[in-house]
């Protein structure tokens, strides 16, 4: 697609976005003070935008929903791209599944329109702390929820947005320390909802943890022994530690510890995986490449996740293993995940490749022990 085209489309689909706001009245809006959550008995949570990393960073909220509300039916909508993360999650009652593309659709627009609202949301909660969605508000209203929440627009220069579909517009701490998962939980501290808890969660089902068993087991990998991850991939290469120190790493812990070590990647980083085989001096296991369900599931039993600032990262928190991440520009205290037991390695230079072999074994060490 050439980039007249891009602009093409993108100029239409703002122009529908505001032809569509214009179609809404302003939200009356409700202060904290004022809502009433007695008798309240379906929630909607809409999280569909933002990388996978930044879903699972607000995933805390689904375990504070549901212990202020333990009887509710607590449902998410998200895009066909995250639905995964979210599936047999223990504090999720339904995984609904919208497709963006289709949205604006007259068909499809009903079509969603009549599934939230036969649900009868009492209220529907916007999640993120990075950017502001439209598709996100503007699934709030439609959901006919009496209470719709959500972070106030204007410090995204998107007021116009959150004036018509939020009636409770919560101010945007504009404090750059703030921990992401903290910034997402804020929402529902502005609605007096207690917060207990801000570690991330996912669940895998017995099936899935059955499958990872037998990948193991048919590959040598022993359960009950210890077993640690390293994933020497990310997206950006500036976030990459070198592999080479992946792989002495590794064999430092296999020599000292007897750990059995996995190692993991992505499609487009399948290299890195057979070059680290090649250049270890011991045996390791090269996970297969798996849908996320499947690789949550191989990593869920591990007692140490290695890796770079990624979005897999994410997942081994919110599956509560413990995890050490090697971070680069990223500031670790905003974006490392939140709760105990995941740790953190950051050069002062802020170069990735200036963290030291010898301080990542000793973190490892450290959080072994």
């Amino acid at each position: 697609m050439s980039g007249a085209d891009r602009y093409f489309i993108q100029d239409a689909e703002n122009r529908l976005k505001s032809l569509l706001v214009k179609l809404f009245s302003k939200s009356k809006k409700i202060s904290p003070s004022g809502v009433e959550f007695s008798g309240l008995k379906s929630i909607l949570v809409i999280r569909q935008h933002d990388p996978m990393g930044d879903v699972l960073l607000s995933s805390a909220v689904f375990s504070n929903l549901r212990a202020y509300f333990p009887a509710a039916k607590i449902d998410v909508i998200t895009r066909p791209g995250l639905k995964d993360i979210f599936l047999n999650n223990r504090y999720i009652s339904e995984v609904l599944v919208f497709e963006k593309k289709k949205m604006f659709l007259p068909w499809y627009y009903f079509k969603i329109k009549r599934q939230l609202q036969s649900r009868e949301y009492k209220l529907a909660l916007v999640i993120g702390s990075t950017s502001i969605s439209f598709l996100s508000l503007f699934l709030a209203r439609l959901s006919g929820a009496g209470l719709t929440a959500g972070y106030d627009g204007k410090n995204f220069n998107h007021k116009e947005y959150t004036e018509r579909f939020l009636n409770v517009e919560v101010p945007y701490d504009e404090n750059n320390s703030l921990h992401q998962t903290e910034k997402n939980l804020d929402l529902l501290r502005y609605l007096n909802i207690p917060v207990i808890s801000n570690s991330p969660h996912m669940d895998t089902s017995a099936e899935e943890d059955n499958l990872a068993r037998a990948i193991y087991e048919k590959n040598g990998i022993k359960y009950g022994q210890l077993l640690i991850g390293l994933h020497p991939g990310a997206s950006r290469l500036d976030h990459r530690w070198p592999l080479e120190n992946f792989v002495s790493a590794g064999d430092l812990l296999a020599e000292k510890l007897g750990a059995q070590i996995v190692v993991f990647s992505g499609a487009s980083e399948r290299h890195l995986s057979e070059e680290y085989r090649k250049k270890t001096k011991h045996k390791v296991f090269t996970a297969p490449l798996l849908g996320l369900r499947e690789f949550a599931a191989l990593v869920k039993p591990l007692s140490l996740f290695i890796c770079n600032d990624t979005g897999v990262l994410h997942i081994a928190a919110a599956l509560d293993v413990k995890t050490l991440a090697i971070f680069a520009r990223t500031d670790p205290l905003i974006w490392n995940p939140a709760g105990s037991g995941h740790y953190y390695l950051r050069a002062n230079d802020r170069i990735i490749s200036s963290v030291k072999i010898e301080e990542v074994t000793a973190k490892a060490f450290e959080i072994l022990a």
